[in-house]
């Protein structure tokens, strides 16, 4: 009786076939997975900015605050603004000392939600989800806010901060949202980034010629701290502008002199390390050349 049956020479070149296709195919797939995510983010940063446009038409040509009011303190004798932790997304879904309902609405994430309809374009998709710290927001609070709370990985040009739209240079080239914290998404807050160093008194804004809020003498005119690597698409980050244009821009490769990347060293994982500053003459307030409204 004669059988019919492979060699093992041949199913070992089945195998190696098999094998190389993989090797082959693999990537291809992983790199259009990737191009579909980067679509994606393109997609969300562009309705976020057209919804950010369509609620300052609404309030005389003024973006949304990135800072949320601190009621605390009296605007004459202390800062009114809230400089750290963001604000809780959606308004409302967890209070406490820092976070507080009637605060966080009037901050970017709850305010342009009329206009947006969906919380869930702040997300940067595919990335990992962070919690807040336990002295901002405890577990306790967490659990009682589940199935209420969104993750947030979008942030907004802290430097337009309540800034008038008619006073941005050239609205093509300056950032209005990014994903500013990295490849990574906070539970429940939404951040600006950069911020304002409102930590003086009075009003907060933007000034080309000085620091943006009264009291302050030294330093820079507004703060940033970027914990994740930057690039969140294969190598680029993803930026929508003050004209609702969003692109795709390489990062991460230093040496960057803040048009085209806004930070000039990284360390070994990508992480920004060095910012790009701009001053003008004969002032002291130095900003983020790449994302100051008089770019």
């Amino acid at each position: 009786m004669n059988r019919k049956a492979f060699t093992l020479i041949e199913l070992l070149v089945v195998i190696a076939i098999i094998a190389i296709l993989a090797a082959i195919l693999f990537p291809v797939f992983a790199q259009a997975k990737e191009a579909a995510k980067k679509a994606s983010s393109i997609s969300n940063v562009k309705q976020n900015a057209t919804a950010t446009i369509m609620y300052a038409g609404d309030y005389d040509d003024v973006l949304p605050f990135a800072l949320t009011p601190n009621s605390a303190n009296n605007p004459s004798t202390g800062n009114p603004w809230r400089r750290t932790g963001g604000m809780a997304t959606p308004a409302g879904w967890v209070s406490n000392a820092r976070y507080i309902p009637a605060e966080d609405a009037q901050g970017f994430a709850s305010s342009v939600d009329p206009y947006r309809k969906n919380y869930d374009l702040l997300t940067l998709t595919g990335a990992t989800v962070i919690r807040e710290p336990s002295y901002l927001i405890t577990a306790a609070e967490y659990d009682a806010g589940k199935g209420r709370l969104k993750t947030p990985g979008l942030t907004m040009n802290g430097l337009l901060h309540a800034y008038n739209m008619g006073q941005i240079e050239q609205v093509s080239k300056v950032p209005l949202y990014w994903y500013g914290v990295g490849k990574q998404n906070i539970e429940g807050v939404a951040v600006p980034m950069p911020r304002l160093r409102c930590s003086g008194t009075g009003p907060c804004v933007f000034n080309p010629g000085g620091y943006p809020q009264a009291g302050l003498t030294s330093g820079n005119g507004d703060e940033w701290n970027v914990w994740s690597p930057l690039a969140v698409h294969s190598g680029v980050m993803v930026y929508a502008h003050t004209d609702t244009s969003a692109k795709a821009r390489r990062v991460g490769v230093g040496g960057g002199n803040g048009t085209t990347d806004p930070f000039t060293a990284y360390t070994a994982d990508g992480r920004p390390s060095v910012a790009a500053r701009c001053v003008l003459p004969g002032t002291t307030a130095a900003y983020l050349c790449y994302f100051r409204p008089d770019l």
